[in-house]
């Protein structure tokens, strides 16, 4: 589980998360794993499915890189958790 602040509101497919704290949940499928996002609360915010991306070869730290899209609204886009040295890239935005 990985707790995170969104600084900005964040758009996840249709649904669009607020600026706060969210922890993501990571349920691995094979080659693929699930990521449920989290309100505070413990209610589902938003899935996102991943998949194992290039290494970081340090796993220094835990980021959520979030990109914006042509009209500027942010999507989360890699995510690498300390320690760890492969991330993931999110693929799959429900």
């Amino acid at each position: 589980m990985v707790n995170i602040t969104l600084p900005d509101r964040v758009s996840v497919g249709n649904t669009a998360l607020g600026s706060g704290q969210y922890t993501i949940t990571e349920y691995p499928q094979g080659s693929v794993s699930t990521f449920v996002f989290r309100e505070g609360n413990g209610n589902i915010a938003a899935v996102v499915q991943g998949q194992k991306t290039a290494s970081r070869p340090d796993g220094s730290r835990t980021e959520v890189v979030l990109s914006p899209d042509d009209e500027g609204i942010l999507h989360p886009d890699k995510m690498f958790v300390e320690g760890r040295t492969t991330g993931y890239q999110f693929v799959d935005v429900q």
